[in-house]
């Protein structure tokens, strides 16, 4: 898969017809692989390059500065996925004030037919583009007829009587509910970071643990200790993992992120990457009388984590 992300500079054109998925795709859960895979099944058929244009950073920065959306994945695992599902071509937008400010057929012309020379486009049933959100889908279609190119809306993705969307996804991650995203997302919620220096509080009462501070864009848990897997240089650790503040320890910590990895004899070393994959909550965070206190429950918790992996 080609990957491009578009700068002021650029003057990008594809060249050989393309089918273009459109939408932010904050999640990629299950009702964006369905708009992914209705792409790639017509582009097949009709001899078109699949492509997806959504943008660097999600519209909210630009459009609500002051509240922009907690994002669900990174950049990184968009291509990931995206690769993964056979999509030809992946497109970053750049979206600022001056992108804010087209119409809706401005948009068509200078970005679905002059930019991406579009035959196909395909999105979902919800999705608005142009100034002011004006274009929507019977925008589209109609634009289609005009234009020359077909457009394919993909009906939403019901999973227990709810929508499947990104904002439930982050409705039920600010829950706690890690079962049910998983089960939108279609695999397991996850998040990367980088190992940073702790207080050592896990290695000085026998139970060390990797500590990483989470990135204020990308949405956290609810607060608590959850089951986890954690991969670290190419491994996979069942591991236990708390977000939170650590009341015990002190009352004015930030939030952070710091797993155990089960079974794992060795230092994990500072600047490293891990991943960490949620599988679901075991408790809130608690605050408790002594460490003593501490070292039983977070026993407690591994055990528990032990005890589900062998299910």
């Amino acid at each position: 898969m080609e990957v491009y992300y578009e700068r002021k500079t650029d003057n990008f054109r594809f060249g050989s017809p393309a089918g273009i998925g459109l939408g932010n795709f904050d999640g990629l859960h299950k009702g964006h692989m369905k708009l992914v895979e209705g792409l790639i099944d017509n582009c097949l058929k009709k001899n078109l390059t699949s492509c997806i244009y959504t943008f660097e950073q999600h519209p909210s920065i630009i459009l609500e500065p002051q509240n922009p959306v907690p994002l669900i994945i990174t950049n990184e695992k968009k291509v990931e996925v995206l690769e993964s599902a056979g999509i030809n071509k992946l497109f970053f937008g750049l979206f600022d004030r001056e992108f804010a400010s087209l119409s809706p057929d401005e948009f068509i012309r200078e970005i679905l037919i002059d930019k991406f020379n579009a035959k196909l486009v395909v999105t979902g049933f919800n999705y608005f583009f142009g100034k002011g959100g004006e274009g929507n889908t019977d925008y589209l279609k109609r634009a289609g007829e005009k234009y020359g190119f077909e457009v394919l809306i993909i009906p939403p993705v019901i999973l227990n009587g709810e929508v499947v969307s990104s904002t439930a996804c982050r409705n039920l991650i600010s829950k706690g509910d890690i079962p049910k995203v998983n089960e939108m997302l279609g695999r397991k919620y996850s998040m990367t970071g980088i190992v940073t220096p702790g207080r050592r509080i896990g290695t000085n009462l026998g139970m060390p643990t990797a500590n990483i501070i989470p990135d204020e864009k990308y949405l956290l848990p609810q607060k608590g200790v959850y089951v986890t897997d954690t991969y670290y240089k190419g491994n996979k650790y069942r591991s236990v993992t708390n977000i939170g503040v650590k009341p015990t320890v002190s009352q004015n910590d930030p939030v952070t992120i710091e797993t155990h990895l089960i079974g794992f004899n060795g230092g994990i070393m500072y600047d490293n990457e891990i991943k960490i994959e949620y599988i679901c909550k075991i408790r809130d965070e608690m605050k408790f009388g002594d460490y003593d206190q501490l070292v039983e429950q977070i026993k407690s918790d591994i055990k528990y984590a032990v005890n589900l992996s062998a299910e």
